[in-house]
C-alpha cells in the first residue's frame, strides 16, 4: 500500500506541478504580510507588541487553513484522476471560509496551550535541577499536544472527501489516527521530508499544496480499507473473525494500480516523445 501512495503521489505532484504554485503563493504572501507585522510587534513595547505577535500568528493559520482546505478539494478531484483547475479552486475558497476559521481557530488555540504547556514544564529554573515529575508530566503532555496537533492536520483531507460536518470531521479526525498509528507515523514523517524540502524551495514546493495533496492521497487509499472491512464483516455476520491486520492491498487497489500505471525517466521530461 505504502509502495504505491508514494509512487500515486508522486506522479500526482508531478502532473499538477505548477497548479501546486498556486497555493503555495499566496501562503507565502501571507508570511510576507506576518512578517512584517512581527516586526512591527518588536517595534512596540509591552503589552501592545504581545497582542500584536498575535493577532499575526492567527492571521496567518487562518489563512493557511482556509487555503488547505480549499486545496483539499482541487486535490481530491486531483486523487480521484480528475482534472483540476485555478478557477474552482478560487471558487471554493468562498464556501471554506466559514470551516477554515473554525479550524484555525482551533489550531490557534492547541498552538497556545501547547507553548504555554512547555515554558511552564519545560522553563528553566535558576539553581535547580528540572524535577523528574516535572519532567515526566511535561513529557506526557508534550505527547498528548503532539498527538492532537497530528489528528487535526487529517481534517481538510476528511472534509474534501467525506464533506461531514466540522464536529464529525474532528471526531473522524482521532478515529483514523488511532486506528492506523503506524502509517501515520510514516506519511507524518514523509510529510517532514516535504517540509524540509519547502523550506528550501521558500515554500514553493512542494509547501502546503504537496502536503496537502499527499495527505488527500493517503486518506483516499485508507477509505479503501473501511468499504472492504464493512462488506466483510456483513458477509462474515459473526460466523468468522475479520482480521483488521490483513487488507488485501493488491485486490483493493488493483483499479488504480492499472490506471496510474508506470512511467519512464524520459516521461518526466519529455513526455511528448513517449
Amino acid at each position: 500500500m505504502l509502495g504505491f501512495f508514494f509512487k500515486k503521489n508522486f506522479y500526482d505532484g508531478w502532473d499538477n506541478v505548477l497548479f501546486i504554485f498556486v497555493p503555495n503563493l499566496i501562503l507565502d504572501l501571507f508570511f510576507l504580510i506576518g512578517g512584517g507585522l512581527f516586526y512591527l510587534g518588536t517595534k512596540v513595547n509591552g503589552t501592545a507588541g504581545i497582542i500584536i505577535w498575535g493577532c499575526t500568528v492567527l492571521l496567518v493559520i487562518t489563512a493557511g487553513s482556509i487555503l488547505s482546505l480549499a486545496w483539499a478539494e482541487s486535490a481530491a478531484k486531483i486523487a480521484d484522476y480528475e482534472s483540476a483547475e485555478i478557477k474552482p479552486f478560487f471558487t471554493s475558497l468562498k464556501t471554506c471560509i466559514k470551516d477554515g476559521i473554525l479550524y484555525g481557530i482551533v489550531l490557534f488555540a492547541v498552538l497556545l496551550v501547547s507553548a504555554a504547556g512547555i515554558i511552564f514544564y519545560f522553563r528553566p529554573v535558576s539553581g535547580a535541577t528540572l524535577p523528574f515529575i516535572g519532567l515526566m508530566a511535561g513529557s506526557v503532555f508534550f505527547w498528548i499536544m503532539l498527538t492532537i496537533i497530528s489528528a487535526l492536520f487529517w481534517y481538510p483531507s476528511l472534509r474534501a472527501i467525506m464533506h461531514n460536518p466540522f464536529k464529525k470531521s474532528i471526531k473522524k479526525c482521532f478515529i483514523i489516527l488511532f486506528d492506523n498509528i503506524g502509517s501515520c507515523v510514516v506519511l507524518g514523517i514523509y510529510n517532514f521530508f516535504l517540509l524540509i524540502i519547502s523550506i528550501i524551495m521558500v515554500g514553493l514546493a512542494p509547501g502546503l499544496g504537496g502536503m496537502g495533496l499527499s495527505r488527500v492521497n493517503f486518506l483516499r487509499i485508507l477509505l479503501k480499507k473501511y468499504d472492504y472491512l464493512e462488506i466483510a464483516e456483513k458477509e462474515a455476520a459473526g460466523k468468522k473473525p475479520v482480521f483488521r491486520n490483513k487488507i488485501p492491498w493488491q485486490e483493493l487497489l488493483k483499479e488504480d494500480i492499472e490506471i496510474t500505471g508506470s512511467r519512464s525517466i524520459k516521461s518526466f521530461f519529455m513526455p511528448w516523445k513517449e
